[in-house]
């Protein structure tokens, strides 16, 4: 179903996706119980939120172990034992699905294969990064190979690839390496 409401009447408190919003909540119900389909009587989990905890004075593998204990996965830029700065502040809450950055006192590239635009805008802000981009979608391809060493403020270019491509292009990189 698509809605669209043209130059909505809002309240300055009000958003624009609420007019949409009590439209299509309206007629979905409607069409649904016309269509006689009742709702799922599954109970859904609740989503887990976690807490960053304090990571001051803690060495990076003890502070990952944390996290991971937690349910947080951390994305460790470096192979320091020292940590210089994560990127959220403790207490922050966040879902297992987020991602958080530890920075190292010995900083290398992350592999960032398979990460959404979203995670490298991230990235970059933690890290100050000068990024430039290629495409839409998923990280395919980055300019400083993962294991490699870097500075905060470095260059770095990314391609990134709708997910139905990156099928594509795997499909047939593996024919031309049958064809030979």
């Amino acid at each position: 179903m698509y809605v669209s409401v043209k130059e909505p009447d809002l309240d300055v408190t009000e958003s624009g996706s609420a007019p949409v919003s009590f439209i299509f909540k309206n007629v979905m119900e409607n069409s649904l119980r016309y269509l006689q389909i009742n709702p799922d009587k599954e109970a859904t989990a609740p989503l887990k939120v976690n807490e960053i905890p304090d990571w001051a004075g803690k060495e990076t593998e003890a502070f990952v172990n944390e996290l991971k204990e937690a349910g947080i996965r951390p994305v460790v830029i470096g192979d320091g034992s020292k940590i210089t700065k994560v990127s959220l502040e403790q207490g922050a809450k966040l879902t297992s699905s987020q991602k958080v950055f530890i920075a190292t006192d010995q900083l290398k590239m992350p592999d960032m294969t398979g990460w959404s635009f979203r995670d490298i805008l991230l990235f970059k802000d933690f890290m100050n990064l000068d990024l430039e981009w290629v495409g839409s979608g998923y990280i395919v391809k980055q300019s400083v190979e993962a294991g490699a060493s870097f500075n905060e403020n470095d260059y770095l270019m990314v391609e990134l690839e709708q997910p139905n491509n990156i099928e594509e292009s795997e499909d047939s990189s593996e024919e031309k390496e049958e064809t030979g």
